[in-house]
């Protein structure tokens, strides 16, 4: 993943988390000057624990955040949730509807 594409997504699940550069960098212990020069500059990457302390605050996981399909993520995650909330019965309907296609 090129550094550029590394920081539009962090920009992205910052956005989708409701925060602020300002309460980010609070949350992660960074000043706001890092985030914006981070989001801003697009040319250096954080660290990875800067990065896993981004990903814990907006409540994304490292396989979410490297995904290249996040609409596909998202739908797994929801099928995942599902299935695993599921009686027995319901699992066997659900992958024969799914087999069947």
């Amino acid at each position: 993943m090129e550094i550029k594409e590394l920081v539009e997504k962090i920009t992205f699940f910052r956005e989708k988390a409701h925060l602020s550069k300002r309460e980010l960098s609070m949350k992660i212990g960074k000043t706001e000057a890092y985030i914006s020069h981070l989001e801003n500059r697009k040319t250096f990457a954080p660290t990875f624990e800067a990065l896993n302390d981004i990903l814990d605050v907006c409540d994304v996981t490292l396989e979410e955040f490297f995904c290249t399909d996040l609409k596909s993520y998202e739908q797994d995650k929801e099928l995942r949730e599902i299935i695993n909330n599921a009686k027995n019965d319901k699992k066997d309907l659900a992958l024969a509807v799914l087999k069947s296609r």
